[in-house]
């Protein structure tokens, strides 16, 4: 009795896609095919070239929908953790303003290796400021800032409504991956500004993180492009 019911549950997990877009069992297609094949057999003028003709495309038809069922399941299969890549692994530790903006470009360019449409993402994020995304938080009653970036990278997107549940997976696992990457590479200033924020915050600490540093930079070039060298003295 097991084993017949463990036969029953594989015969029901053989489907194919049906041309209405239905997933249908391949036990019954293959019972209705033969089903649906002895009858014409009897019905002049079909011949049984015809007939064979027939069942050669309704299967060439069932082969195409199994490869459609079997590319949703492949695009699902679980994804490398960010910090298993080499590329990432390879990427230097990030530790001040002056070593950022190297590491920044680096670092995109190691995860866009692993993970498609992080660099845009990340762009989109850099753009932010924390003031915005407390506003927007508060507003839309967000359970983290992490949470708050991500429904904010949703709305400024193009991307059509259906597609929409797909990018936002895509922006969670990035949330987090961020924060996986800056808990391995980051260290003393870059460190306390993670540390400033939640568990789990990959995309808050980096926005805090990149406006912390391009500041800090942008003050460094002012101060130095205002500082006024003292006069030369020369002998007479």
């Amino acid at each position: 009795m097991e084993v017949q019911q463990r036969l029953t549950n594989v015969e029901a997990s053989l489907t194919i896609q049906g041309t209405d877009g239905n997933p249908r069992s391949l036990t019954q297609s293959f019972i209705d095919l033969e089903t649906w094949a002895w009858p014409q057999l009897n019905r002049p003028p079909i011949t049984l070239e015809t007939v064979e003709m027939l069942i050669d495309a309704k299967l060439r038809t069932a082969m195409l929908g199994m490869q459609s069922a079997e590319r949703p399941m492949q695009s699902e299969r679980p994804m490398q953790p960010v910090l298993e890549s080499k590329a990432i692994q390879e990427l230097g530790k990030l530790a001040d303003a002056k070593s950022y903006r190297q590491w920044n470009k680096k670092m995109k360019n190691a995860l866009e290796q692993t993970r498609a449409q992080s660099r845009s993402m990340l762009e989109s994020v850099e753009k932010m400021i924390e003031e915005e995304v407390i506003e927007y938080q508060l507003n839309n009653v967000c359970s983290s800032h992490g949470e708050a970036i991500v429904d904010m990278i949703m709305n400024k997107s193009t991307m059509p409504p259906e597609e929409r549940g797909k990018w936002k997976g895509i922006a969670d696992t990035l949330n987090r991956d961020m924060w996986a990457i800056l808990c391995a590479k980051a260290e003393s200033e870059a460190e306390e500004k993670k540390d400033g924020c939640n568990q789990g915050e990959g995309l808050w600490a980096c926005m805090r993180i990149h406006l912390w540093f391009t500041r800090t930079t942008e003050q460094e070039l002012e101060e130095s492009s205002n500082h006024e060298p003292f006069p030369v003295q020369t002998r007479t």
